[in-house]
């Protein structure tokens, strides 16, 4: 259709025949190809010639294998932040790399959509500043979860030197500002807020708890088990 434009995502194999190609084109709606084998051909070359070849990140946060930070819009490396374009790559030392989240062929996708709230975000202050006035806030047990918060960057390394990884307990009456402690903290990985936290009382099988953990690297995921009734059958 004169006028409309549509970007699909297609393996290298799909070029690989006229047909194969031309059905895939198709199907995005009324655009039809007409197209001979020499042309065909020409559009292989010029396709080849244009892309780029990018390593896909799959799993944010920190990246074992360069140092890096990976978030849902762009790369953190060497103190410098890199933005994803608007096809969701980045480049960074002169190799590029892929995240789908902010991808605009993702973007009416339900799939990546609490990946999309893992964001660089640049601070109005420093993390000293921020420290100090969440100890303002929370005492004591605002140092504790410092520690944590700290921890958590350097997961990897305590997992693989101790075999394990503490966790945060948060306990208390409801009202008592569990919730915004979590929040705050987890904040600082993204767009955040209350409700971004999985249920152990749900629905979720063993396999989406996992799926959801496995989404980022040497970050904060909230577990909420909340029990508003007591047992009196004792």
């Amino acid at each position: 259709m004169k006028g409309e434009k549509t970007q699909i995502v297609i393996p290298v194999d799909a070029l690989s025949t006229p047909n194969q190609f031309s059905k895939l084109v198709e199907n995005q709606g009324n655009f039809v190809t007409q197209w001979n084998p020499k042309q065909f051909s020409q559009l292989k070359e010029y396709l080849f010639e244009i892309e780029k070849k990018a390593q896909e990140i799959t799993v944010l946060g920190f990246q074992s294998d360069t140092k890096y930070w990976a978030w849902a819009n762009g790369i953190l490396a060497n103190g410098e932040f890199h933005p994803v374009d608007e096809a969701g790559i980045v480049e960074v030392a002169g190799k590029y790399y892929y995240i789908p989240a902010y991808s605009v062929i993702n973007a009416d996708s339900a799939e990546g959509q609490e990946e999309r709230k893992f964001i660089y975000k640049e601070g109005q202050l420093s993390f000293s500043q921020w420290a100090k006035l969440f100890v303002k806030v929370y005492g004591d047990k605002g140092k504790i979860g410092i520690l944590f918060l700290v921890a958590t960057f350097f997961r990897d390394i305590i997992f693989k030197h101790v075999g394990s990884f503490p966790m945060l307990f948060l306990f208390g009456m409801k009202g008592s500002g569990k919730s915004a402690f979590r929040t705050s903290l987890k904040s600082l990985y993204g767009n955040y807020t209350e409700s971004d936290a999985m249920s152990l009382e749900g629905v979720s099988t063993p396999k989406a708890y996992q799926r959801k953990l496995a989404q980022i690297r040497n970050g904060i995921e909230i577990l909420r088990s909340m029990i508003t009734t007591l047992m009196t059958s004792f």
